[in-house]
């Protein structure tokens, strides 16, 4: 083998880096935290890569032991920022974990709450999504017509992730949809 063949192996961004990536530049998107009611607070971002990892993980469930490997590395590197950035906060190494662990119980409490209302019927689906997204983004004292623009920018993003081939999530080569605000 080639020198310069490992050293281009190892310099490799994953896949799952590369689509995090993807998940954090659409969770800071400006409009979300000024016009759907999201708090822009640590709290407020984390919770917008919950749900951007949610809708792209929901796409890849059920799809198979490589997307599950996948989700896994990927879930996994959402927790691996979210612990160093907690670092970078000042939070003691004691702390660290604790935190990590309460973070990852409100992640899978919020995709839950998010998967539960997406496969209820069409007439409850959008209340029900609302409800999901004001409990665990906005709270209760979010603008009617903000929290609206958050439960239709949500249907949109999921129908428009839906349609990306699975390969190429799993390759980390695709184009996140750029919806307007």
């Amino acid at each position: 083998m080639k020198l310069s063949n490992l050293f281009s192996k190892l310099s490799r961004t994953p896949p799952e880096r590369t689509v995090y990536a993807q998940i954090v530049a659409k969770a800071r998107q400006p409009w979300l935290y000024t016009d759907a009611g999201v708090r822009d607070t640590v709290t407020g971002r984390f919770d917008m890569i919950t749900l951007h990892s949610f809708l792209l993980l929901e796409h890849l469930g059920g799809k198979g032991e490589v997307t599950t490997e996948f989700g896994q590395a990927l879930f996994d590197e959402v927790f691996m920022d979210m612990e160093y950035s907690l670092r970078e906060m000042g939070v003691s190494d004691v702390s660290v974990g604790k935190k990590v662990r309460k973070m990852s119980e409100i992640f899978y409490g919020a995709c839950n709450g998010y998967r539960e209302a997406i496969a209820l019927p069409d007439d409850q689906r959008v209340a029900a999504l609302g409800a999901a997204l004001k409990r665990n983004i906005t709270g209760a004292d979010v603008d009617p017509s903000d929290l609206d623009r958050l439960v239709i920018y949500t249907f949109r993003t999921k129908q428009q992730i839906d349609k990306i081939p699975v390969k190429n999530i799993l390759a980390g080569k695709f184009e996140w949809p750029d919806l307007p605000a």
